[in-house]
């Protein structure tokens, strides 16, 4: 019997050895989501609902693929596109992680509009990289042309951290906007310049004219006849 007890005790201390960790029936504490972590928003992180939060622009596209002309396949898309920090996404639905394509903003890329089709949206990095999106009106062209245009500044500009809608408003700008702000600061209105003439006289040093001759008493002489 003391032989089976011992026995006994030394398969549960090999039973005890063979679990790599204890077991218990804690909750395992997570840390919270960091939502000014960029990385949060790459595309292996991704969903729906994490970037409409951080969202600087989404709204329904159309995505268009290249090239235009001589395609037997369906050319054009409707996508939910989402532009949060440096990333645009396409999503087939606003409700699932239904992810279509991902496109990440560098500082070599570029955007502008294009002539064709409606108010289309090209967006290039490098040569084989493009997305073409067209939006619905002119306000929403306004709205992500320049938002995408802040975001490659903003890039340009080495900024650092998380690229938020309110820091796109508050310090992002594109080239052009900076451009015209810059000339706007070297031009002053007329009523600046005369405000500054003004000054300019009253602070000018006064010089002493020498005193002028009084007019002559007598009439010059009569001019010879000829």
């Amino acid at each position: 019997m003391k032989c089976q007890k011992k026995s006994i005790n030394l398969l549960e201390i090999i039973s005890s050895l063979s679990i790599p960790f204890p077991v218990n029936e804690r909750s395992i504490c997570f840390h919270p989501v960091d939502d000014n972590d960029p990385s949060l928003y790459r595309p292996s992180e991704t969903q729906i609902d994490i970037l409409l939060n951080q969202a600087i622009c989404s709204g329904w596209l159309t995505r268009h693929k290249r090239p235009y002309p001589f395609r037997f396949m369906k050319s054009t898309k409707k996508r939910f596109v989402v532009l949060v920090d440096r990333m645009l996404y396409s999503f087939k639905s606003e409700t699932t992680n239904s992810c279509r394509g991902y496109f990440e903003i560098t500082k070599d890329t570029d955007a502008y509009l294009k002539d064709r089709p409606g108010y289309c949206i090209e967006i290039r990095k490098g040569v084989n990289e493009i997305w073409l999106l067209e939006v619905p009106d002119v306000e929403s062209l306004k709205i992500w042309l320049r938002s995408i245009k802040r975001v490659i500044a903003w890039l340009r500009a080495n900024n650092q951290g998380m690229i938020t809608k309110g820091r796109l408003e508050r310090e992002g700008m594109t080239e052009e906007e900076g451009y015209g702000r810059l000339s706007m600061v070297k031009k002053t209105s007329p009523k600046e310049s005369c405000l500054s003439l003004a000054f300019d006289t009253l602070h000018r040093p006064i010089i002493s004219l020498p005193p002028q001759l009084p007019p002559p008493k007598t009439s010059p002489p009569p001019i010879p006849s000829s």
